[in-house]
């Protein structure tokens, strides 16, 4: 997680209701950004969304997507 991320959400976590996160990157690494946050916000997401260079050229992210917003609008 970048310093500018942690230190907004070290500020602004107590006034989060729902958290939701989305990613966007180029390899296929997997980090545990999403867990740290959670972690950090005392909070589970209601929805997690990653996109990965591959996926996208694929075309197969349209499903990733509807779960990502339904989670949201639970």
């Amino acid at each position: 997680m970048s310093p500018p991320i942690r230190t907004y959400i070290s500020q602004y976590k107590d006034k989060f209701n729902q958290i939701a996160f989305f990613c966007a990157c180029e390899s296929g690494e997997n980090y545990n950004t999403f867990k740290d946050i959670e972690s950090l916000c005392n909070k589970k997401s209601v929805a997690t969304l990653e996109f990965k260079r591959e996926g996208v050229l694929e075309g197969n992210y349209f499903p990733k997507v509807k779960r990502f917003i339904n989670g949201m609008l639970s």
